[in-house]
């Protein structure tokens, strides 16, 4: 490289554009950039830093693909496993839950109608209830699990013969 040619090893040096040409950041004329007054030259430690995010970047890049191709060679399924995954083995608490509420569904259906003053105590029960969650008409009962759908409704759970509460705040009489 001749003294006349512009130096890409000068802090103030810069390549500009989709032509890429080569500029000062400082306005000098490049083509005497080694003979500028201003020429320094860039040291190691100075863009040390740019090149550790450049290959960060390039290796956070490269782990992604390689999980993509991961991805891509794991083999399907087979029908054994989607159907473990569909019906998840369930624990002695939810086997619980799930009796009681078939148990208070069924008194509801077959057994006598609870009555209007026994109702009225355990809608009282739950309105001050810290448990509740508000909805339509009285809400829904935060610690039993059985979510928000019509029959978890704390006016039709109140309703059922069998139906206790979880926090055993209603009476048995």
């Amino acid at each position: 490289m001749s003294n006349a040619e512009p130096r890409g090893n000068c802090i103030h040096f810069r390549m500009r554009g989709a032509e890429r040409t080569p500029e000062c950041s400082i306005g000098h004329d490049v083509s005497k950039c080694q003979t500028c007054e201003h020429w320094q030259q860039i040291k190691p430690y100075e863009y040390a830093p740019d090149i550790k995010m450049r290959l960060a970047a390039l290796e956070q890049k490269q782990a992604a693909d390689m999980e993509r191709a991961r991805a891509l060679e794991r083999p399907k399924p087979t029908a054994q496993q989607i159907a473990a995954d569909a019906y998840p083995r369930f624990g002695r608490r939810t086997w619980k839950r799930v009796w009681g509420f078939v148990r208070a569904l069924t008194s509801w259906a077959f057994m006598p109608r609870i009555s209007k003053r026994r109702y009225v105590a355990r809608l009282d029960t739950c309105l001050a209830c810290p448990h509740r969650t508000p909805g339509e008409p009285v809400g829904y009962c935060g610690k039993c699990g059985c979510g928000r759908n019509p029959l978890s409704e704390l006016s039709t759970k109140a309703k059922m013969p069998a139906a206790t509460c979880p926090d055993n705040r209603w009476s048995k009489r």
